[in-house]
């Protein structure tokens, strides 16, 4: 989108949010990481496997816990976001992020990708025509399984997982948030993934 005279877009950015929700007034801390994640402090629990966030022109999406709350805003300048959240229980309450210049930079295991930090935790590809998911505790699904068949491990941009735990290793260097390629481990072979946007639609303003 445009603010002004530049472009402007919310990846990599760090905001400090206050709100009065339904359980009281509460403070925390969120990054919009590359690939649509988010690294919060809202729970002790919280994760960029279960956080995400999206932006179609000025309208952010910042989904947390696993979508049980969306705060949602029309972003009119680069440095103050006011907004509404909604819980699944159809709870509303009015937000405010004020933007922090001086937050800390990526995590152990995030990549830096142009200019943004980025983890692949709860992403989700196409590979060799399957879909593939790294989720917490770096559990690999394949397609629909109800249970983990691989594992993940991402330290800083270099990434090894498998799609089996007898299945071969891959390994890539995490520089992209709409794509992965590599090789496989101790073989010349060659694979690429793309990633698949998980981002629901918008059922009501």
């Amino acid at each position: 989108m445009r603010l002004g005279a530049s472009c402007w877009s919310a990846a990599g950015t760090h905001w400090r949010v206050q709100a009065d929700g339904p359980g009281g007034a509460y403070r925390f801390d969120l990054t919009l990481l590359g690939a649509g994640r988010v690294r919060s402090t809202d729970h002790d629990g919280a994760s960029p496997v279960s956080d995400e966030w999206s932006q179609n022109g000025s309208l952010l999406r910042i989904f947390l816990s696993d979508r049980f709350v969306e705060y949602r805003t029309r972003v009119s300048n680069g440095t103050v976001l006011i907004g509404e959240a909604i819980n699944v229980r159809g709870q509303r309450w009015a937000f405010r992020a004020d933007r922090d210049f001086e937050a800390a930079g990526c995590a152990g295991a995030e990549a830096v990708v142009e200019g943004v930090c980025m983890t692949v935790a709860g992403t989700r590809w196409q590979l060799d025509g399957q879909d593939v998911a790294f989720l917490a505790g770096g559990r690999v699904f394949v397609g629909a399984a109800e249970e983990a068949s691989g594992g993940w491990e991402q330290v800083a941009s270099a990434l090894t997982f498998t799609l089996a735990e007898d299945g071969p290793t891959r390994v890539a260097q995490v520089a992209s948030t709409s794509e992965l390629s590599g090789t496989f481990e101790g073989s010349d072979g060659e694979w690429r993934a793309t990633r698949v946007p998980a981002i629901p639609p918008v059922m009501h303003e």
